[in-house]
């Protein structure tokens, strides 16, 4: 009887528990796209997070949002940045406030909110994504030539000039602040610049030349990107990043001076300048990525220095002109893909090295130059003092001095090319030079 009366009343406590579930499911607020199970509801329309500084960013708003105030505190904690899309889309927002303690808007954070007329961006925004106010009335209705928020940041030029001359108050040119605008034939950017954001000046199609002062340090992917009456370039030697496709389908490009401060060209940055004949490759740069120079038709020599590393899938693929192509690098780690350099290349580099591996493996015509393998002192020739020298390199690192070497000197002295500078190393290159000593030269063929 007991037991009964017990599964009774633990089916009735069942039921009751899962009503009040699922009445309590239904009564929570439904989130919208952007918004996950860990974000916030602020005033019923908009999602925020706390971050382990408690920092409130504003995450993502209902689409039935029409006004905006966003206060300085949410919670007691600093509201400091604006997500990525928070606001996108929200065709029905008419006013959007944002407070003094804000820092960062990300990407495209207001971007096609067509009713949007009343926008307030706080003078203390240091970092602002690309194409924020794209497709607003806010941006339509401006009257200023340079629309400027936050710290020095240009978000759209809406002149009309065939020169423009970009006041020195602007820090950052802001993502699409001068795409498409063909107006634009001659821009000289102020002292004050640090940054030329993502599709700055995308699509300029009438820009022939850009001024770019010597505090610039950073030019983002897209930033000129079709710019096809661009004809020479000069990047100052204080950039140190230059982004995917940063000048790709400049098709009258001609020669470009890159910045001595670079490490790296990033994807298809110079991809499609048919018209490219000249670019020097600084002896910064270590890393040739993908399709760097894919389709540059026109260009008829390049050299890799020493302190190129690794050259990308694709890098000279179509570039249907070049002649002559030099790796310095003698261990340069070249993508192994018949595409990575077009088949008229001719390929110039040191016996045994990794440029020669290459052009036998795709039957590209190669050129040697420079020091032989186990040729220390760079003299032409492997002699027994080539030998002393590598030992006393040996030597030096079992009394735990590590010589300073160029990558050249490693490639000579590394003999047996296992990473490993030892007496071995010695022996076969004292052996190697008495054998030419005696007159057998064909072990050169083998180096």
């Amino acid at each position: 009887m007991r037991l009964c009366t017990g599964r009774r009343y633990g089916r009735l406590l069942l039921c009751i528990l899962l009503s009040l579930l699922i009445g309590f499911t239904y009564t929570l607020p439904l989130p919208v796209s952007g918004a996950s199970s860990s974000d916030m509801l602020y005033q019923d329309y908009i999602y925020y997070t706390v971050s382990e500084k408690g920092e409130v960013t504003i995450k993502s708003a209902r689409a039935s949002i029409v006004e905006a105030v966003i206060p300085e505190t949410i919670d007691g904690c600093p509201v400091t940045a604006v997500e990525n899309h928070a606001f996108r889309d929200c065709s029905k927002l008419t006013t959007l406030i944002l407070p003094d303690s804000v820092r960062k808007i990300g990407d495209y954070a207001f971007s096609n909110c067509k009713k949007l007329k009343t926008l307030y961006i706080p003078d203390t925004v240091e970092d602002v994504g690309w194409g924020i106010v794209q497709g607003t009335l806010w941006l339509s209705e401006q009257t200023d030539s340079f629309v400027v928020v936050g710290q020095g940041i240009l978000l759209a030029y809406t002149a009309d000039e065939t020169e423009v001359i970009v006041p020195d108050t602007v820090r950052v040119i802001g993502g699409f602040a001068f795409s498409d605008r063909k107006t634009a034939e001659i821009v000289r950017l102020p002292a004050s610049l640090t940054l030329i954001d993502a599709f700055a000046f995308d699509n300029c199609k009438n820009l022939r030349q850009i001024e770019m002062p010597d505090s610039l340090t950073a030019i983002r992917e897209y930033a000129f990107h079709s710019c096809i009456s661009l004809t020479d370039v000069t990047i100052p030697d204080n950039v140190k990043v230059l982004e995917n496709h940063a000048f790709s389908f400049c098709r009258s490009l001609e020669s470009v001076r890159l910045s001595a401060s670079l490490q790296q060209l990033d994807n298809a940055v110079f991809s499609e300048c048919r018209s490219l004949k000249t670019v020097e490759i600084p002896d910064s740069v270590r890393v040739i990525y993908n399709y760097v120079f894919q389709n540059c038709t026109a260009l008829e020599s390049i050299e890799l220095p020493e302190s190129v590393g690794e050259l990308g899938q694709g890098a000279f693929d179509g570039c249907t002109s070049l002649q002559q192509v030099t790796i310095r690098n003698p261990i340069c780690r070249i993508y192994d893909d018949a595409q990575t350099m077009d088949e008229a290349a001719v390929i110039h580099g040191m016996v045994g090295s990794t440029a020669k591996v290459y052009a036998q493996k795709y039957e590209r015509c190669f050129r040697a130059f420079g020091q032989l393998r186990g040729d220390f002192d760079r003299d032409g020739n492997i002699t027994s003092q080539d030998a002393f020298q590598i030992f006393m390199i040996d030597s030096n690192y079992a009394m735990g001095i590590s010589p300073e070497l160029t990558i050249n000197e490693r490639y000579a002295a590394d003999f047996d090319m296992n990473e490993d500078i030892n007496s071995q190393d010695a022996y076969q290159v004292l052996l190697i030079s008495s054998q030419i000593a005696m007159g057998n030269n064909s072990v050169l063929e083998r180096l």
